[in-house]
């Protein structure tokens, strides 16, 4: 079988350990000495498995398969671990080499159509115990890797180069296991047994790895990037990584939609330099107050007259509580110029200039942002007088990440990123009952109100507003992970019932049966297999007996015609019962009940065998299985492929989601827990703003939330994958708004420049 999807480039695989540092020696030790010990153990727990499931196998073709990769685990095991140990060993060497290397696979562009069934399924499996591993470590493997970025020399760590990351810890081992010939299906069997051991084992292990390295004191908070100068490593790297980490504070792992680099004094003099050099008349919406022909008005009249101007719009506001447009300050200090004398407006200086576009540029992003809904478009809008007077104040504003103004700003577009577009359109009764949007409104008015002198009310409103947003955070979270609990139990639910459907009717397909045998199969049986699956799983010896005892059950229907049968018949029938009212028990209410039923089962096979040796008519004692009981075991009677032509619409869509490209699968599998997005619904012909927060295995589906962590959608991965493609969903940048603001503003004035300009 190929694997072609993620063979790296041609590779030597001897390591040379003694190239690295001793702590990182340390770090990739410790970890193979458990994982190797987990692989120990896999081979072991699959030895015995492949033998269970060969014992139970209901085809001669299944019990040699299971019997032949049972074999063939003995004979390569040593080599497959010895093979991952290596491969380990190598990346930990290759990681220092080259910045840019990265081990993620190049993947094929061609439709699934045209890749191999058995490589789609191996792929969709890797790809699956990556995306929930990565999801379920994020925090603890950002700080493995900025750990081991500070220790390695010359290269900057990540997980596209991390040993120890779930994908190359996966495509290691996958890697790996191409000395194995056995066939698709046991292998998924072999992938799934290293998902339980060890992917669901390494939280454990990255926990160990940073521990380590915290007790040598390798930043032991992540709160700032460190100097290697300290760990007497060469100074050309440690500059070089200064520069890609910055000074700021790495408290969080960075997020995997809209997250920028704070824009900081760096980018604001690139910036200014770009504008300077692009030549003010360029660009939109600029305003050159600077070069007004007459006198200059000083920074102190004009902050004076957008306090008047600001205190009479709150109380404009006060009896008006529409959340209409509000003028934009490049009209509100142009208006404030020309008082003396409308002809010969006043002029500003240079860096008052600045600071009025730059404001002006930073709301007119506000007032575009699809992430913000439009009512808190409104209320942000109420910012610019209070946010320009800042500006004009404090020169720090614009390149101090940690300006609580600046934070506020971010905290309040953070806080209504949920609202949906339906309560967009709401009344605006109902809007100004919202809590959020009350909050908000009032953290806005405070602001406006008593921002005269200072900036001290940013501080406090900062304050206010992150424990509002964190009592609401705290009770959407509790919402949030009962909704994925509900959704993730309907899913193991529904996975166990259509497991127990389709191994009931390819038992009782071409069988011919009583019919109190038959009703007890769909019936009470199919409920006992659903629910030893919910409790026990597909690879239990519960399950498989569960389903042996059916399989047992019809084998007792057949006429037993020779001395051999015979026997069996009387060693099965002898232990059936006492399993069967075992198994009742689970799923009828009273003894009388299962008594009664296990003696109708009984009398039912007794007297069908008494039938068969009297040589009378069974003819009306043997049913097949009608249309009725095919569709209660989940089979249509319709069968065969349509034409297209012939297809409904539901089935058309289905089958381009059988067609659709691995890569809007992988695009699908990316997408981090906890993004928003805009999620446009055809049929209902409306966009609905949720959040992902689950992606559920047993049901291979996506959960998405509301703002108040209710089911809004659930969808199966790939439909989600077909809209993707279908391009209805735009996934909304959650990056801080401020940062987000500034570095589009710089974007545009670099296309603006051709290029030429450089922020």
């Amino acid at each position: 079988m190929s694997n072609d999807f993620d063979k790296p480039k041609a590779v030597s695989l001897s390591a040379k350990p003694q190239q690295q540092p001793l702590l990182v020696r340390q770090v990739r030790d410790n970890a193979l000495s458990t994982l190797l010990s987990q692989i120990d153990q896999l081979f072991s727990r699959c030895d015995d498995l492949f033998f269970d499931l060969s014992s139970h196998a209901t085809s001669n073709s299944d019990q040699n398969s299971y019997f032949e990769s049972m074999r063939e685990l003995r004979v390569q095991k040593s080599g497959i671990i010895a093979s991952f140990k290596q491969r380990i060993e190598q990346q930990f060497v290759d990681c220092a080499k080259l910045a840019d290397v990265a081990t993620e696979p190049a993947h094929s562009s061609e439709p699934l159509s045209l890749v191999q069934e058995d490589d789609i399924e191996q792929r969709v499996a890797i790809e699956g115990m990556t995306s929930k591993a990565r999801g379920n470590n994020q925090e603890a493997l950002y700080h493995l890797n900025m750990r081991l970025d500070l220790l390695v020399a010359g290269s900057i760590i990540s997980d596209k180069n991390n040993p120890l990351d779930p994908r190359q810890l996966c495509q290691n081992f996958a890697r790996a296991c191409e000395l194995l010939r056995i066939n698709i299906k046991t292998k998924i069997i072999l992938y799934k047994q290293f998902d339980r051991l060890i992917v669901n084992a390494l939280p454990k292990l990255y926990a160990s790895a940073n521990e380590l390295l915290i007790d040598a004191g390798i930043m032991p908070s992540i709160k700032h990037s460190a100097s290697k100068e300290q760990h007497n490593v060469d100074s050309d790297a440690t500059q070089r990584r200064q520069q890609h980490h910055g000074a700021q504070e790495q408290t969080t792992p960075p997020l995997t939609n809209g997250e920028r680099p704070a824009f900081d004094q760096q980018a604001l003099n690139q910036l200014l330099h770009s504008m300077q050099a692009l030549g003010l008349n360029t660009i939109p919406h600029y305003q050159p107050f600077s070069s007004n022909p007459g006198p200059t008005m000083s920074n102190e009249q004009l902050l004076t007259t957008l306090g008047l101007l600001q205190a009479q719009l709150l109380l404009e506001r006060s009896n008006d509580t529409s959340t209409h447009k509000e003028n934009s300050v490049r009209d509100i200090v142009s208006d404030i110029l020309k008082q003396s004398n409308p002809a010969v407006p006043q002029a500003v200086k240079q860096p008052a200039e600045d600071a009025i576009n730059l404001v002006a540029m930073f709301f007119d992003f506000i007032l575009d942002d699809q992430t913000l809904p439009l009512p808190f478009q409104a209320l942000l809008g109420r910012l610019q007088i209070p946010i320009l007077k800042t500006a004009l104040r404090d020169a720090t504003f614009f390149s101090d990440h940690h300006h609580p103004a600046r934070k506020l700003v971010n905290e309040l577009a953070a806080a209504c990123i949920g609202w949906g577009s339906d309560e967009t359109r709401d009344s605006e009764e109902n809007i100004q009952r919202d809590k959020a949007y009350q909050f908000i409104a009032a953290t806005i008015a405070d602001i406006n109100e008593h921002s005269a002198d200072n900036d001290h009310i940013y501080t406090q409103k900062l304050a206010e507003l992150q424990q509002f947003v964190d009592r609401n955070n705290h009770r959407n979270t509790l919402i949030e992970k009962r909704t994925h609990q509900a959704a993730e139990g309907q899913a193991r639910t529904k996975q166990a019932r259509e497991a127990a459907r389709e191994e009931l009717f390819a038992l009782m397909e071409r069988a011919q049966l009583p019919p109190v045998i038959t009703d007890f199969l769909i019936t009470q049986w199919q409920q006992f297999i659903t629910l030893t699956h919910l409790k026990h799983g597909e690879e239990s010896a519960e399950w498989l007996d569960a389903v042996q005892l059916a399989q047992d059950v019809i084998w007792l229907c057949r006429p037993q015609q020779d001395e051999k049968s015979r026997a069996r018949f009387e060693k099965i029938q002898a232990g059936l019962f006492i399993r069967v009212r075992q198994g009742l028990t689970q799923v009828i209410n009273t003894d009388d009940e299962v008594q009664a039923l296990s003696e109708q089962i009984k009398n039912a096979i007794n007297h069908l065998q008494t039938q068969y040796r009297e040589s009378s008519s069974i003819s009306d004692i043997l049913q097949p299985l009608n249309a009725e009981q095919a569709k209660l075991l989940g089979h249509s009677a319709e069968g065969g492929e349509k034409s297209w032509k012939n297809m409904t619409a539901l089935e058309r869509q289905q089958a381009r989601y059988q067609s659709l490209t691995y890569e809007f699968i992988k695009q699908a599998e990316a997408i981090a827990i906890n993004s928003w997005m805009l999620y446009h619904d055809p049929k209902q012909e409306r966009s609905i703003k949720c959040k992902l927060v689950g992606k559920i295995e047993a049901s291979d589906s996506f959960i998405f939330v509301d703002r108040f962590g209710f089911n809004v959608l659930e969808k199966a991965r790939r439909e989600f994958a077909y809209d993707l493609q279908q391009e209805r969903i735009t996934l909304l940048d959650s990056g801080l708004l401020f940062d987000r603001a500034m570095s589009s503003i710089a974007s545009n004035i670099r296309h603006l420049s051709g290029g030429q300009t450089h922020s």
